[in-house]
């Protein structure tokens, strides 16, 4: 993936947004079924992208590159998720 800053334009497997967020990863500890290939101080870089409905989380080192796409929503959607009723 090309070099991103905050603000830039980014395209992925039908995904078109904004860069919000880059950042650096560190491994610490993976423990799993399917996380065999997450070594402590394994590296990645990622970047976080946004649009008007979804949004986009992006990492990558030189094994090669995952993503996953959601739909945005508000805080107050999420915590009534949450919330236990009364």
């Amino acid at each position: 993936m090309a070099a991103k800053n905050v603000g830039d334009a980014v395209e992925l497997d039908g995904f078109t947004g904004r860069v919000k967020e880059v950042f650096r990863s560190t491994v610490k500890q993976a423990d799993g079924e399917g996380l065999t290939s997450l070594k402590a101080g394994t590296v990645f870089y990622g970047l976080a992208g946004t649009n008007e409905f979804n949004a986009l989380q992006a990492r990558w080192n030189g094994e090669g590159i995952s993503y996953y796409r959601g739909q945005v929503t508000t805080d107050k959607k999420v915590e009534a998720r949450f919330s236990t009723g009364k």
